[in-house]
């Protein structure tokens, strides 16, 4: 079975490998502001709130006088604290950062990601063989990992520091181009360190099998988009261990079952 998910998850991943959306521009202090913003809808579900509003604003200033202010600046304000709270950053004099830090340069920043191919066929094997779908995201993904090259940076309006002050990234942080490679890391090794072989060997789709004693074979097949997670199994008991245990490293957003 292992052997035939495999054949297929790769030959959906033959022509075309995916790749991760990654936010890109140089003004890094607004688009940080607005990755926050969006991070925290994200995590805190609360995107109906903006629908039918019009466009996501693409810089801090684009925020203000829009009917949904508001919105936008708790938003902002909520997801700041966060960052601070998860020690992020640090706030540091000037006179401590390097002439011309603010060419970035970084090692390693593609992180592969499940194409909808590899979604839909995950779909398809389940309805073949009548296998439950779930489907959960990882809260701050991408604020978890440690920063492998200096990284310094200040927020915009409201959340600028005084002069002479600015701050230094200590953990990755949306908006930065290494931090989808951060969080993929991680997770990746956690799956294999917990029992799941990689199906694709980019470690976007794994599958775990084990046997019980009945003789059967519980099973989950998952795949990784981003941040987000599909998963098939045979056994609801299998796959709640499966998420408890994931629980207690990562921060989860459970969305039950796929109907």
């Amino acid at each position: 079975m292992q052997l035939a998910v495999r054949n297929t998850i790769k030959q959906q991943m033959k022509n075309k490998q995916g790749k991760l959306r990654r936010l890109e521009t140089k003004a890094t202090d607004a688009c940080a502001a607005m990755g926050l913003a969006v991070s925290a809808m994200m995590c805190e579900n609360a995107g109906d709130k903006f629908v039918g509003i019009g466009p996501a604003p693409k810089h801090y200033n684009a925020v203000f006088g829009r009917p949904d202010e508001e919105n936008w600046v708790a938003a902002m304000d909520k997801e700041v604290i966060k960052i601070f709270g998860t020690g992020t950053w640090e706030i540091v004099d000037t006179g401590d950062i390097p002439e011309g830090c603010n060419v970035m340069k970084t090692c390693e920043t593609f992180a592969p990601t499940s194409k909808f191919s590899i979604i839909c066929t995950i779909c398809a094997i389940a309805a073949q063989e009548n296998l439950t779908l779930y489907q959960f995201d990882v809260k701050g993904a991408f604020l978890m990992a440690p920063r492998q090259e200096p990284v310094c940076m200040n927020l915009p309006g409201r959340y600028r520091l005084p002069d002479g002050k600015a701050l230094r990234c200590l953990k990755l942080l949306y908006g930065l181009k290494q931090s989808a490679y951060g969080f993929h890391e991680p997770i990746s090794a956690w799956l294999k360190d917990h029992g799941f072989q990689d199906l694709d060997t980019d470690g976007v789709t794994y599958i775990k099998e084990v046997k019980k004693a009945d003789g059967t074979m519980s099973k989950i097949i998952l795949t990784i988009h981003v941040d987000d997670a599909t998963a098939a199994t045979n056994d609801d008991q299998f796959y709640t261990v499966f998420l408890t245990d994931l629980g207690k490293d990562f921060e989860l957003s459970d969305s039950g079952k796929l109907s």
